[in-house]
């Protein structure tokens, strides 16, 4: 048996993705609730096209409260193709938005604009389910609640406080529903971390859950096909190593799916 334990270092990301209908034009959105911050990133595919001075372009930053970071483009100027801002961010219980527009150049006079926004809600802290515990080599010790509190899918990655053993090969990992909400998770996914801060994907190879059974291909890819933990309901999750033991730092369980549980 193989264990790793980390520093107590509660680290907590809410993120989203938005693109245009081509999928060439792209903004993210991270919150980070342990380091308080808030990152905007945007990408634009190079095609070759010339900047439009007469469109508008812009970059806004925003919140259910008032504007984060707001820049529109002046006059013979243009919004860089890609690019990424952080800014101190400390809100929960709150709505962040992002929207960049692009404007490309046809001839002098006329033009196209790009425009793409991306929605991130960032839940209350203490709320929703399900809950993550781990095998520690001798038990399924608690490891605590992943926030997914939201009306749509909200990846959560999660570093790990407690001890995770190796045993037999695999990982194993449980999530359980300790409250009367339900929890519609679409993936799930394991990485361990080097000593130089790379993520190594560990393979999913075993999702059961006791009602529904075999989940692990539902729980493998990030669609709509997405498995309900309900109230006192258990999967049981094993994935195998993706770098030696000797390698890893630490682990992050990512999530992905929501829970509308009311705060």
């Amino acid at each position: 048996m193989l264990a790793v334990s980390v520093p107590s270092v509660q680290a907590t990301v809410y993120s989203a993705h938005a693109e245009d209908w081509t999928g060439n034009w792209d903004v993210w959105l991270t919150v980070d609730t342990s380091a308080d911050t808030l990152t905007v990133k945007w990408n634009a595919e190079d095609w070759g096209l010339k900047y439009w001075y007469l469109g508008g372009s812009y970059i806004h930053v925003w919140d259910d409260l008032s504007q984060i970071y707001w820049v529109d483009a002046p006059p013979l100027y243009h919004i860089p193709s890609d690019g990424e801002k952080t800014f101190s961010y400390s809100l929960t219980h709150i709505n962040v938005y992002a929207e960049v527009r692009w404007c490309y150049s046809i001839t002098l006079f006329m033009g196209f604009a790009v425009t793409v926004r991306c929605d991130l809600y960032v839940p209350p802290e203490g709320s929703g389910c399900p809950t993550l515990f781990l095998w520690n080599g001798t038990a399924y010790a608690e490891e605590g609640v992943l926030h997914i509190h939201a009306e749509s899918d909200v990846t959560v990655c999660h570093e790990i406080q407690n001890t995770l053993a190796l045993e037999k090969g695999v990982y194993k990992l449980q999530l359980r529903g300790l409250d009367e909400y339900t929890s519609h998770i679409d993936q799930v996914k394991l990485y361990a971390v080097d000593y130089e801060g790379e993520w190594h994907m560990c393979p999913l190879i075993y999702a059961y859950h006791n009602e529904l059974g075999k989940v692990t291909l539902k729980l493998s890819f990030d669609d709509s096909n997405r498995v309900d933990l309900k109230t006192a309901e258990i999967i049981d999750l094993k994935f195998t190593p993706s770098i030696l033991y000797g390698e890893t730092a630490h682990f992050i369980f990512e999530i992905n799916g929501y829970n509308m549980k009311e705060p």
